[in-house]
């Protein structure tokens, strides 16, 4: 075998160096500095290998046996067996593991070398194997540690067998630390498994492991999710004043609470969050738009009145200021009290107030506010409520015209403000430039359904032949039942009956099915054309699809009175 080998170092003329036992002395000390030298050195390359290494390690490790003071080295082994495990070279890592089990010192105690073997198991889907060292290792009393723990829970994981790694907590001699319930907590939350989460959570409790409060929010948002809000409640209940959670955690439940109905229990909720912490501006917007929502308005505005002056988020109001759109008077007196107040309007809040003023016709003033702000505006919203109200008051030059000034300026149109325009230039009938403006749109971005409803409207009122040959083009494209309703209407104002009732049963065979606002076309067309065969069928079929559709039931009876109106004509002629 070769043995190592290092070059004559050059010795000072000294008369300590002329000794005998020094010089013994400083030859085995710089073997031992050579040795650690070179052990340093391998180490360095073996942490750092990668899977794509493994030529290179196997070439290492006969460098290292080639030489006898660092063939039975335990670190560089430990070292070689680490890196094979982390290539996934299983059989090469479980020689090098074996070499270190039997050497002259026994099993080695520590969890690191244990911990890779294991996760190498696992790579390659042996859990038996797996577990047949992790019960050597309790037999060896060696302490498992967090990747250990962490390995077996990612690979339940996977597999869908959360509660495999439960058991294998809960019966081990060793208890995994606070960290590694609580990614199990979190991994039973993730997949869904609510009470399997509950049970981590009361498991935790019992071994002593807290949650705090960030944790707390985690665990309460993942109850409400999955609709487990009353649980969450219950868990509230038994916090201590230290354990309370974030703000965000008491918005999600109230948000939930409301949601499903429960707004006595939201309120209630909210007196209890008062008298711990004080609910932030988020908080108090859930509220009040779930309060909107439940048209209990007098208790809205009981909430708003009582912490308006301490807002300083724009949010809260904007939710009042929506709530009194057909109330421009008071819309006015509340944005006026705002802008003296901590909250800054944002252009949310101008689009609110710009749209309402347009719906009160009020143009003179919604375009004076808006040549204020023109600056400030840069959110595309802002420009559209400006130009959907000047459309439909029949202003078409002066919303191109803010159109054109809006593109000027960098902002971007959306595809509502596309819809705007299109809609306002087919209800002024101004098909040319419609279909101008559509041509150019398309450069920029792809039609949505909106969109074609517009066009399809518009081409069924002057120009239905256009309309059917654009709608046998698109019809495949179209995701809603909007642009098919826009035919089928088009189709019933010209009175072509069979054409409209072949586009219903079209339409019967795609993802898209009919939706009130078409079967309430079909039926009442049926009714004005006396067909009365084709409608009783249409009915019961509309009303198997929507038995529980008021405005259907409503349409029925006016259709069977148009029918009933119409027999009696006939019988009298």
């Amino acid at each position: 075998m070769q043995k190592i080998s290092f070059p004559r170092l050059p010795i000072a003329r000294s008369s300590i160096h002329h000794s005998p036992l020094r010089s013994r002395s400083y030859c085995a000390e710089s073997l031992e500095h050579r040795i650690q030298q070179d052990v340093d050195r391998h180490l360095i390359f073996l942490n750092h290998s990668g899977k794509d290494d493994l030529d290179h390690i196997r070439q290492r490790e006969k460098e290292i046996n080639d030489v006898s003071e660092l063939k039975g080295h335990l670190t560089l082994k430990i070292a070689l067996l680490n890196a094979y495990a982390t290539c996934g070279a299983r059989i090469d890592a479980e020689r090098k593991f074996i070499e270190v089990v039997r050497g002259v010192n026994g099993p080695p105690r520590s969890p690191k070398l244990w911990s890779h073997m294991l996760d190498c198991d696992l790579q390659h889907d042996d859990l038996p194997t797996a577990m047949n060292r992790f019960q050597w290792m309790m037999e060896l009393d060696v302490e498992p540690n967090d990747y250990i723990w962490n390995a077996f829970c990612d690979y339940h994981e996977k597999r869908g067998q959360l509660m495999n790694t439960y058991e294998l907590f809960s019966r081990s001699k060793y208890q995994p630390n606070r960290n590694c319930w609580l990614k199990l907590m979190w991994a039973f939350g993730k997949s869904a498994q609510i009470d399997a989460e509950l049970m981590v959570y009361y498991k935790m409790k019992k071994l002593g492991h807290g949650l705090t409060p960030g944790e707390w929010t985690m665990l309460l948002d993942s109850l409400c999710t999955r609709r487990r809000v009353d649980c969450a409640r219950s868990l509230m209940k038994q916090m201590r004043p230290s354990d309370f959670p974030h703000e965000i955690a008491w918005s999600t439940i109230l948000d939930a609470q409301g949601k499903r109905g429960q707004i006595d229990d939201m309120l209630q909720l909210l007196d209890q969050m008062k008298g711990t912490i004080m609910p932030d501006d988020e908080t108090w917007s859930v509220a009040l738009a779930t309060l909107k929502k439940a048209g209990r308005r007098d208790e809205m505005m009981a909430i708003f009145n009582f912490v308006k002056s301490e807002l300083r988020s724009s949010k809260p109001w904007n939710i009042i200021l929506s709530d009194k759109k057909g109330k421009l008077p008071d819309l006015m007196a509340l944005f006026n009290e705002m802008k003296s107040s901590k909250a800054t309007p944002d252009e949310f809040t101008w689009t609110i107030v710009l749209a309402a003023l347009g719906s009160a016709n009020k143009f003179k003033e919604m375009l004076g506010m808006f040549y204020d702000l023109k600056p400030k505006l840069k959110d595309p919203h802002s420009w559209t409520a400006v130009m959907n109200a000047l459309g439909k008051d029949g202003q078409i030059e002066e919303m191109m015209h803010i159109f054109k000034e809006m593109r000027d300026t960098n902002t971007t149109p959306d595809h509502t403000t596309w819809a705007v325009i299109l809609n306002a230039h087919g209800k002024a009938g101004r098909v040319t430039e419609l279909l101008w403006l559509f041509e150019e749109m398309k450069e920029f971005m792809d039609p949505n359904d909106i969109m074609w409803t517009s066009i399809l409207s518009t081409l069924g009122k002057s120009a239905i032949e256009d309309m059917l040959q654009l709608w046998n083009d698109i019809k495949n494209k179209v995701t809603s039942p909007h642009p098919w309703n826009a035919v089928i209407n088009a189709l019933a104002k010209e009175g072509r009956i069979k054409e409209m009732l072949s586009t219903l049963a079209e339409m019967k065979t795609t993802h898209t099915k009919p939706d009130v606002v078409t079967w309430c076309t079909i039926i009442t067309e049926l009714s004005r054309a006396n067909l009365e065969a084709d409608m009783q069928e249409v009915i019961q079929e509309a009303r198997k699809q929507l038995p529980h559709a008021k405005t259907i039931n409503h349409v029925i009876r006016v259709a069977k009175t148009n029918i009933a109106s119409a027999s009696k004509k006939g019988n009298k002629t």
